[in-house]
């Protein structure tokens, strides 16, 4: 009885906080609004739990369900200008051209291409307004195509929860397809769908800690330092950046897998991340591993309630 009590007091809470999303275009007022319900949620886990048997009661993630269904009904509004530069000029002279105009055009081939063939989640497409969700692999897959019909070397890569091989660690979710080209030798990072990553859903610090999410996104992360934004910003316009100067985008990945139980354990509030562009080389030729250096109650969805909140 005590549960169910619980129960609809939270479900009550959420439901009007829905209602005030739903009915509100206002960007601040809707980013207040869910964390407010991320918080809720956190302070209410602890009734749900049971210790004795380590396990969360069904009724919460009756919750959990409601908080997934909030979040898709916040509008498409992204937490940095993430428009891409549409204004390129097409099919240099590959011989003579710099790299930064042979990847320009590159891209601008693949981004038409992809408006062009659309897709089973969008049709048609807006590269200016489309979150891009789900978009990673078919976009990828189609800058390979491009780079291919111009005999220019390009891998298509995979980005997962703990860069392992482990599908449970989130549930088979949360993985990431992007392409490395060269081009005269130089090796450079290429995400298209970069921008589903900025979104104002799913993209809060306050979203960390929340029995059963998977944290929050990239995003959010890549906006806590100039450095970070600045990638992020040449990423989001260009879609692409020097693999060399890649260490803040694979960074933005890392924290996002970390759920509480790393700042738990740490004490660590920085943001800061100790691997190396040649450590996420090891990671995504499937040669070492953020898990290796973690462990698996780090960088799973959380379990259990957690006291600590994000700083």
């Amino acid at each position: 009885m005590f549960l169910k009590l619980r129960y609809n007091k939270t479900d009550g809470y959420i439901n009007e906080s829905l209602k005030k999303i739903i009915n509100s275009k206002d960007y601040n007022f809707i980013n207040q609004e869910l964390n407010r319900v991320y918080n809720m949620l956190k302070d209410e886990a602890k009734y749900f739990y049971d210790k004795k048997y380590d396990f969360m009661d069904e009724l919460y993630y009756k919750l959990l369900d409601y908080i997934f269904y909030v979040e898709n009904k916040v509008p498409n509004y992204f937490i940095v200008n993430s428009k891409p530069n549409l204004v390129y000029s097409l099919k240099p002279d590959f011989i003579s051209a710099e790299p930064h105009e042979i990847l320009d055009s590159l891209v601008c081939e693949a981004r038409v291409r992809f408006v062009e063939k659309g897709s089973f989640f969008l049709n048609p497409i807006n590269l200016e307004s489309d979150t891009l969700e789900n978009e990673c692999k078919n976009i990828s897959q189609i800058f390979l195509d491009v780079c291919y019909k111009y005999g220019i070397l390009c891998k298509l890569f995979l980005i997962t929860p703990g860069f392992c091989n482990d599908d449970s660690l989130h549930e088979g979710y949360d993985y990431h397809y992007a392409c490395i080209v060269t081009i005269k030798n130089v090796s450079y990072l290429v995400d298209l769908s970069y921008r589903q990553f900025f979104t104002l859903r799913c993209n809060s610090l306050d979203r960390i800690g929340v029995v059963g999410l998977n944290n929050s996104r990239p995003g959010i992360f890549m906006t806590l330092n100039s450095n970070r934004l600045e990638t992020a910003s040449k990423i989001l316009s260009r879609g692409w950046i020097p693999l060399l100067e890649a260490k803040d985008y694979f960074d933005g990945f890392v924290l996002s897998y970390r759920n509480i139980h790393y700042y738990e354990n740490t004490k660590d509030y920085s943001f800061n991340v100790d691997y190396t562009i040649d450590n996420y080389m090891d990671f995504i030729n499937n040669l070492d591993s953020q898990l290796n250096y973690e462990g698996r109650k780090i960088l799973e969805i959380q379990k259990r309630p957690s006291k600590i909140r994000i700083k």
